[in-house]
This record gives structure tokens, sequence and C-alpha cells, in this order.
């Protein structure tokens, strides 16, 4: 698998794209990517790599997104994007793939804990996977990056 060195404030895509062809082929390279960047600095880890491929291959429509935001403020940013879903016509998703980037006094236990606690609540996500990103470089925001199957296919 490559690594890929992304510094977080170049990698936002503000809008969730749809996933097809070549550009889901970029996502899964992103994707695992960043969650082999997850076990490499050590950082909190809850990936189930055949829950990624069954994402991939399961022939659903797969939602791609990468939003930096302020830590302090994450149900808030979590609403946001919630409010994109909504207006793609997403109400329902059925797994979910997150990565986190960001300092290690940012997403400690207690950073990644109310994360987890803002995805679950303004999302819905009840089965999803993710990895934690540890970056030095990396500023007091955190990068969220989205992959998200809906049951429509």
């Amino acid at each position: 698998m490559a690594h890929l060195e992304i510094e977080v404030p170049d990698f936002e895509v503000p809008s969730l794209r749809s996933l097809s062809g070549r550009g889901s082929e970029a996502a899964r390279s992103v994707m695992e990517a960043d969650l082999a960047e997850s076990y490499r600095s050590s950082a909190f880890i809850n990936t189930d790599w055949d829950e990624v491929r069954r994402m991939f291959d399961s022939g659903h429509t797969i939602w791609f997104g990468s939003y930096t935001i302020a830590l302090n403020d994450a149900v808030g940013e979590i609403a946001a994007i919630s409010s994109l879903l909504a207006e793609n016509d997403i109400h329902t998703i059925s797994r979910a793939v997150v990565v986190m980037t960001g300092s290690n006094d940012r997403l400690g236990l207690t950073g990644t804990k109310a994360m987890c606690e803002a995805l679950r609540d303004g999302l819905g996500l009840e089965r999803w996977t993710f990895g934690v990103v540890h970056h030095a470089g990396v500023s007091d925001r955190v990068r969220l990056t989205l992959l998200l199957e809906t049951p429509q296919s």
C-alpha cells in the first residue's frame, strides 16, 4: 500500500462527491493511504479493512468528502456536513469509513472520543470504521475524511 503525504489545509473537498469509475479508485487510494498512515503514526485505530473493501464492491452509491474543521466546534461543523448530505438527498448511511487527521494533543483520547460522538450523533452513524492520523505539522484544526455508503444503488 502506497504512503501518501498530504498537508492538511491543501486537501479539502468541501462538497460530497459520488464515486464511480476512476474517481472511485482515486478515493479508495486516498482512504487506504490515510488508514495506512493511522497505523504508521501509532494513533488510535479501529479499522476493518474487509469493511472498506465491501463498501467499494457493494455496488451501492459511495460518497467521498474531506473537510477541515475546528475540533472545539465539532458538533456545529458536523451539523453543516449533515446539511450537505440532506442537500444531496442522503438520509441513510449504511456504512462509513472516517479518518481524522490532527495533532497528537488535538486528537488524543478525549478529542477522538468527542469527534466520534459528534459523528455518531450528527450523521446518525451506527456502523462505521475509523482511523486517526497524528500529524505533527497540523494546525489547531482537524481534517475529517469521510467515505459514506448509502443503501440506494
